[in-house]
């Protein structure tokens, strides 16, 4: 196929200089301009031809693959914000469920409190009662006693008022006439 356009180019600028080179001189300088034009075109249609075809096929394969991997990536990232979205459905769903467990926690630990709160109050309560009431026998007690010695105390002031020394005789008689009525007839012991 090159030979082939390679001779028709060959062909015709040798006809076109055939032509040209019988008018004269100036047609002579337009036949090397276009000499030298088909020798330039030729020789760079030679270098594209032979160039350029694996140039561009490396470009191209080089472009598919990019445009492969642009894909891949777009797939991927495609999938990705599938996934963000489903989590972010999920998450706002999480949160209400972490929320309402905590709700419900709370309600219970709440709950727990009051009731420990209570059992203590009782607690105290019953401690408070049983302080006041061991705190009255105390003073019923101490005041039982008061009261005894102060009895003790007028008992022995009126007696040592009444007492007089004939009194006095009279009871000391009257007790030893008693202790002999019981121990009458029985032998008295000495130790």
């Amino acid at each position: 196929m090159k030979r082939i356009t390679v001779s028709i180019l060959f062909f015709a600028v040798a006809a076109l200089a055939a032509e040209h080179g019988e008018s004269g001189h100036a047609g002579s300088d337009t036949l090397w301009k276009l000499i030298n034009f088909v020798i330039l075109a030729a020789a760079l249609g030679y270098f594209i031809y032979k160039k350029a075809g694996s140039f561009f096929a490396a470009r191209s394969a080089a472009i598919q693959r990019e445009l492969a991997e642009a894909a891949k990536f777009q797939a991927d990232a495609e999938a990705r914000y599938a996934e963000m979205e489903q989590r972010l459905k999920r998450l706002n769903a999480e949160v209400e469920e972490l929320r309402r467990r905590a709700r419900e926690e709370s309600a219970v630990e709440s709950a727990r409190m009051r009731a420990l709160t209570e059992r203590g109050l009782k607690k105290i309560q019953e401690q408070a009662e049983q302080e006041i009431q061991a705190a009255a026998n105390s003073a019923r007690q101490q005041l039982r006693a008061y009261s005894a010695a102060l009895a003790i105390e007028l008992a022995a002031a009126k007696i040592e008022e009444r007492l007089t020394p004939e009194t006095d005789q009279m009871i000391v008689d009257a007790m030893i006439g008693e202790i002999g009525n019981r121990f009458a007839g029985q032998p008295v012991r000495v130790s």
